[in-house]
């Protein structure tokens, strides 16, 4: 499928959605978010990996932190406020922020495993489908992780 995140998924027709490395370089990532959330079948899940910020901005930052500074500064800021309005998130997207633009977004949880910055939006509805061809439940596999400390 091709187009725009935000207009091109139709409602339920989906059992996971994926979003690798992008959600700070979208100019509405609410709109891209909620529109991935209708598009969840029943106990679908949004998979979320972005880039590793930390939780907080400390003076000096680590390595990590100044560099993503430099991809944000240079690539990810530009590009999204070429566009307007824009959110303009930036390279360094924390983890508040990802749960704050869920929860606007419309999703009722956040599960985060930090040692990869992996999240799993999970939508209002119950997590709980009938099995059978074609109903492949991808939560379980990411609500595996809930004992791991969260973001």
């Amino acid at each position: 499928m091709t187009g725009d995140a935000a207009t091109a998924l139709l409602e339920a027709s989906v059992d996971a959605v994926f979003a690798f490395e992008c959600l700070h370089d979208l100019p509405h990532p609410v709109d891209v978010l909620s529109a991935a959330r209708r598009a969840l079948r029943p106990g679908g899940v949004v998979v979320v990996m972005d880039e590793a910020a930390e939780e907080e901005s400390t003076a000096p930052g680590s390595d990590v932190e100044r560099l993503l500074y430099g991809f944000s500064t240079l690539v990810c800021l530009p590009d999204a406020r070429s566009h307007r309005p824009s959110a303009a998130t930036g390279t360094v997207i924390r983890s508040s922020t990802v749960r704050d633009l869920a929860q606007r977004a419309g999703f009722a949880a956040v599960d985060a495993d930090r040692g990869v910055r992996l999240l799993a939006l999970l939508p209002p509805a119950p997590l709980t489908r009938p099995a059978g061809p074609g109903h492949r439940n991808v939560a379980p596999v990411i609500r595996a992780r809930k004992n791991s400390p969260s973001a």
